[in-house]
């Protein structure tokens, strides 16, 4: 089997890539050792968030953001996207600091970013000493899940090949390139190998004979009982000290 390209992965970015390689004319191959999105994180915050460390992720999150709310009309399949905005919180002086250096260089790079006043931080109780910033262009996808399934429809429709259940044992290399795949159940050449293993990305890359100097780190999650003073369509607050969310 001939393709254009292979992805490793049907996680979001994979999908995500298969599609617009899709959608530039590409032959396009989606393998998955499991099936589409399963080992992605169920418990996702979603958020596409416009500030960002530097000129050129900024840009691209406020593309992608744009991307996400008309998904419909350059992909043919529904997406739901909240447009909530954010607060970004400091509760120290340095946070602070750090946060008047952000708010700064994000208009530079042309988000629309702004400090909020303390009256606008409705479910979160502020300090005194508090200072937040108010990211209007952020937006967020309230079930994760439902992007992975909206990519995976998309890329059916634009006539990618998504393979479930068909894990990648070894990627043949000619001149110092990637030439392919192989897998448990077939052979595929294609002149573009994507690892887009999230987790596995380190192993998948290894069988190249690549080394991929990354590493998963686990995230804390605290589940609460539902709280009638917070609305679902709430800005979301991350408190940057805290590092949370």
């Amino acid at each position: 089997m001939d393709a254009d390209v292979v992805v490793i992965g049907a996680g979001a970015l994979g999908l995500s890539t298969a599609l617009h390689c899709a959608l530039a004319g590409r032959s396009v191959v989606v393998v998955e050792r499991h099936t589409a999105g399963s080992q992605a994180s169920s418990r996702a915050a979603g958020l596409f968030k416009s500030v960002q460390a530097d000129e050129l992720r900024t840009r691209l999150a406020r593309r992608s953001i744009t991307k996400a709310l008309t998904f419909a009309d350059w992909a043919g399949v529904p997406l739901a996207v909240v447009r909530s905005g954010s607060f970004l919180i400091a509760r120290t002086t340095q946070h602070r600091e750090y946060l008047c250096q952000e708010l700064a260089q994000s208009r530079r790079w042309g988000a629309d970013v702004r400090e909020a006043p303390r009256t606008e931080l409705s479910y979160y109780q502020p300090a005194d000493r508090d200072f937040a910033l108010w990211c209007p262009e952020d937006v967020y996808i309230e079930e994760p899940a439902s992007f992975i399934q909206a990519c995976l429809a998309a890329c059916r429709r634009h006539g990618a090949l998504v393979a479930e259940n068909e894990p990648v044992i070894g990627i043949p290399v000619s001149a110092g390139r990637a030439a392919g795949v192989e897998t448990e159940k077939r052979s595929i050449a294609a002149p573009v190998v994507v690892d887009a293993a999230g987790g596995w990305v380190r192993q998948v890359a290894g069988l190249a004979g690549a080394r991929v100097p990354v590493a998963p780190v686990r995230h804390q999650l605290l589940i609460t009982e539902p709280a009638t003073h917070v609305d679902p369509a709430d800005a979301i607050a991350r408190v940057v000290d805290a590092a949370c969310g």
